[in-house]
């Protein structure tokens, strides 16, 4: 087995083994969202499963997104999907087949997985092979992405960004109905003090706790996860270490 498919394999086993059996694919109309619907603040992204950009923006900023605003209860966030290629509505597909529940543990693993699954030999391979070591077997994975109405449903997404806002670029962000005009946005600070202001400098203490109780769920399965990866990497090092048995 080659580095890249072992490292496939060993994220998508982390959120195998948080959420056990498989899942119904999500609904068509689902929205894909976290924290309070009734928090002051609606933050939008529109991103891109094959934008590295939004790849970065999830492994460098999401995390104080959902630990300073989502979980707090200051933000109500919600992912859009904005597929740039066709292998970006494959890969969103596959998340949306992983059912609600799964759904941010997916798009999780396939953005901190994005250089390898994106430049293998065979993309698509490798986007099913996550999917069904996630609980998504072979069979479910083929009748997701023969399913007109969950393609159909991923680009009105972005038919309908464009549309609305408009969007033109991922990551892309609306706050409260707006669309920021950020020069870069993978810099934490701009669209923090945009956060802020709309918040009109509310603290977080002010409303910590009344985030939606769903979110805890969530914040155990990244938890899981991380810790399964973190077993993962010390289970290849040492077997990579050991050393091997010389010949007769």
């Amino acid at each position: 087995m080659n580095t890249q498919l072992r490292a496939l394999l060993g994220a998508a086993l982390a959120v195998f083994l948080v959420h056990g059996a498989a899942a119904q694919p999500a609904p068509n109309d689902a929205v894909f969202a976290q924290g309070d619907p009734n928090a002051p603040v609606t933050l939008m992204e529109f991103a891109s499963m094959t934008c590295p950009h939004c790849a970065r923006f999830h492994i460098d900023n999401y995390p104080m997104l959902k630990a300073d605003y989502i979980d707090t209860g200051r933000v109500y966030y919600v992912f859009r999907e904005f597929p740039l290629d066709q292998l970006a509505v494959v890969a969103s597909v596959a998340a949306r087949c992983a059912g609600e529940s799964r759904y941010f543990p997916m798009i999780d693993v396939l953005f901190r997985q994005q250089e390898q699954w994106v430049t293998s030999n065979d993309p698509l391979r490798s986007v099913q092979q996550i999917a069904q070591v996630a609980g998504v077997s072979a069979e479910e994975f083929q009748a997701c992405l023969s399913d007109q109405a969950t393609i159909d449903a991923v680009i009105e997404s972005r038919i309908s960004a464009e549309e609305q806002y408009p969007v033109n670029a991922t990551p892309s962000f609306v706050l409260n109905g707006s669309l920021l005009d950020l020069a870069n946005p993978n810099d934490w600070g701009p669209l923090a003090a945009a956060l802020d202001a709309a918040l009109g400098g509310a603290s977080a203490g002010a409303v910590e706790g009344s985030a939606d109780v769903t979110d805890s769920g969530q914040r155990n399965t990244y938890l899981a996860i991380a810790v399964v990866l973190g077993i993962l990497a010390v289970i290849a090092f040492f077997f990579l270490r050991r050393p091997r048995a010389s010949g007769s």
